[in-house]
């Protein structure tokens, strides 16, 4: 009824207002919205860090610094990897 209503609202709001969050009386809300904002990690922060900037930039140089960017990472892990070594001269692109 009506009134049942009411009273189930009035509940739910006196579990928030007491401090308690409403997920606390609805475990699955709490797992789902765990679920859904994983803890990130440092180097997706730096790379967040960078998006202000980058997307401050042309189009076209987005572009350039994106590739400059995947060139880097293969030649690290290429290095990494031991396929490049000191003695073929192969260095690390710079920007």
């Amino acid at each position: 009824t009506h009134t049942e209503r009411r009273e189930r609202r009035k509940q739910r709001g006196r579990g928030v207002e007491q401090g308690r969050a409403v997920s606390e009386n609805m475990p699955w809300r709490a797992v789902s919205r765990r679920a859904s904002a994983p803890q990130e990690d440092s180097d997706s922060l730096f790379f967040k860090s960078l998006l202000e900037d980058f997307r401050s930039l042309s189009v076209r140089t987005r572009q350039d610094l994106k590739f400059q960017i995947h060139k880097l990472v293969y030649e690290a892990k290429c290095m990494e990897a031991g396929h490049w070594g000191e003695s073929n001269g192969v260095q690390l692109t710079s920007l």
